[in-house]
């Protein structure tokens, strides 16, 4: 019996990886880019630097399985990603926390006792949905200024909903902290690849059963796939050749050589919340650890809507009629066949989640 696996991010060459070398099965992997790497794939410039061609991609994780796996096929750099907002001249670290509040004009000189109160209500590290701050009486001025700076604009941009419809879960993935935060995640494992992703993934491919097919778009299944067992990690609706039913966001990225403006030397990744241009811009040669440098490759990330065959799908809309046609579709996939990966999911995965559910697709797949 061969597999077939569809896409070659992290779910798929985790489940062709862990199929080659612990059942000694053939794989064939198909992938309509022309590199490995999925949404985290990357290059190298003529002069050294890695550059992610689909916006800022760190690796962070508090499974110690999943970060023992992903070190057998790379040299991982610590890194301590920092992002913030600019809103007019300041910039917020984010997630916001204390720092907003002591900035924040909003606050008329009350800002060391919202900070106690906060603390004495949430207690010091606690991580707060600003909806859930918008309920408090004493701290409404404080979400409903992050709201109008921060959250607004960025998500309707991004997502392209009006913000009141943005789901909760989404806006809960930015929480306030009670306290002073130095990076953007708190996982105990936080790094980037040396050789970058595309060159992880592509050892995670190197097996004398795996084959891999680069350039080649599938439109739904052919018939002599038949009998055969089927990884599918692109969009479920392409699978049945529907693809435009289910709807994603896409993002154009501007890759370009530039100067750093004022402050952003600090941070990684400098987000715009405003309700025009871009969503964020990331400084490509801090993401290799290169700092203190006047110029930088800069990726530019601008949202727009998914169109079959224009752009990319990258994001899933996370609404609930899309939800529901997501899982009709999983529903009537054949048993040799498994949706998965942040397409076929249709679930935002972070890296080491898409990993996490490609060993654990592997299990269902070698007890079936």
């Amino acid at each position: 019996m061969t597999y077939f696996v569809v896409g070659a991010g992290f779910t798929g060459a985790t489940v062709a990886e862990r199929i080659a070398t612990v059942l000694g099965e053939e794989v064939l992997v198909v992938e309509r880019r022309p590199y490995v790497g999925g949404s985290a794939a990357d290059y190298r410039t003529d002069d050294g630097l890695l550059i992610q061609r689909y916006g800022p991609h760190v690796f962070h994780t508090n499974s110690a399985r999943v970060w023992e796996y992903a070190q057998r096929f790379a040299t991982w750099r610590p890194i301590k990603y920092k992002v913030a907002a600019q809103v007019g001249d300041q910039l917020y670290p984010l997630p916001l926390g204390f720092e907003a509040v002591r900035r924040g004009a909003w606050a008329r000189g009350l800002g060391q006792e919202i900070i106690e109160r906060l603390t004495e209500v949430y207690g010091r590290g606690a991580r707060v949905g600003i909806r859930e701050l918008q309920r408090h009486a004493h701290f409404q001025p404080l979400a409903d200024w992050a709201i109008k700076y921060i959250f607004r604009g960025y998500n309707e941009k991004h997502w392209g909903l009006a913000f009141e419809d943005v789901p909760q879960s989404v806006i809960a993935r930015l929480p306030f902290i009670v306290g002073d935060q130095e990076t953007y995640f708190t996982d105990e494992h936080q790094a980037v690849p040396v050789d970058g992703y595309t060159e992880t993934i592509s050892r995670m491919l190197d097996h004398p059963k795996i084959k891999i097919r680069l350039g080649h778009a599938i439109n739904g299944p052919p018939i002599w796939w038949r009998g055969d067992r089927i990884i599918w990690t692109g969009s479920p609706d392409d699978f049945f050749g529907e693809d435009g039913a289910l709807p994603y966001r896409s993002v154009q990225f501007d890759i370009s050589q530039r100067g750093l403006r004022d402050g952003w030397s600090a941070f990684h990744t400098v987000t715009n919340p405003e309700h025009d241009g871009p969503t964020r811009a990331t400084n490509m040669a801090l993401m290799n650890g290169v700092e203190d440098t006047p110029a930088s490759v800069i990726v530019t990330d601008y949202p727009s809507a998914y169109k079959c065959g224009k752009n990319e799908p990258l994001y899933p809309i996370p609404l609930e009629a899309n939800i529901r046609l997501a899982q009709e579709y999983a529903s009537r996939a054949p048993k040799n066949v498994w949706f998965a990966g942040r397409l076929g999911s249709y679930t935002y995965l972070n890296m080491d989640q898409a990993i996490a559910r490609g060993l654990a697709l592997f299990e269902r797949i070698k007890s079936a």
